[in-house]
């Protein structure tokens, strides 16, 4: 059933076999900690915990230095902001913890579908967003809540955003960071 659903998300993301994607993220390596405690296996494809800005990006061959200013000058427009991941969330087949407030998340990825319009979060396949990070897939065990509600609120602070792709083998690679005011302004970092 899950393998499904994924196939189904595939299809309507437009995905191909063999093509690659990009994803722009904010990673929160304070919830390292919370995974390790429930026993979840690393994803092991190189993304770091996150929350998500937007996915699918647009395809790797057409990233370079004309999307790299359009991002910096995007995402540089928006504060860096304090949240805290507060509480155990599920979809079908996914355990999410909520990001609050969450709204910071969605303002960024609408900055970038405006100057993006031909691009949808998760390619339209869900009729709302909703800010989470995947902490694990499949079902809920019943030890997680309780270690859940010991380790959250989760305090982190979102400075910058991470521009991620894909490789052939579907691992995914830091390609660049973008700063977030606050941090010096509107700055491309270096990739990693």
């Amino acid at each position: 059933m899950l393998a499904q659903r994924k196939g189904r998300l595939r299809e309507r993301v437009g995905r191909h076999q063999g093509e690659r994607q990009s994803a722009l993220l904010i990673a929160v390596p304070e919830v390292d900690p919370l995974i390790r405690s429930l026993g979840v296996p690393p994803a092991g494809n190189g993304l770091p915990p996150h929350v998500t800005v937007l996915y699918p990006f647009l395809p790797p061959p057409t990233l370079g230095p004309s999307v790299d200013e359009a991002l910096a000058r995007l995402l540089g427009a928006h504060r860096a902001f304090d949240f805290a991941l507060t509480g155990l969330g599920t979809f079908p087949g996914v355990v999410w913890l909520a990001p609050e407030p969450d709204q910071p998340f969605l303002d960024l990825g609408d900055s970038v579908i405006a100057e993006w319009p031909d691009l949808a979060r998760y390619g339209g396949a869900y009729p709302s967003e909703v800010a989470h990070l995947t902490v694990a897939r499949g079902r809920v065990r019943r030890s997680w809540r309780a270690t859940v509600a010991a380790a959250v609120p989760i305090r982190a602070r979102a400075t910058e955003v991470l521009l991620m792709v894909e490789g052939p083998s579907g691992n995914w690679s830091l390609l660049r960071r973008f700063a977030l005011s606050g941090l010096g302004g509107s700055d491309v970092l270096q990739g990693g």
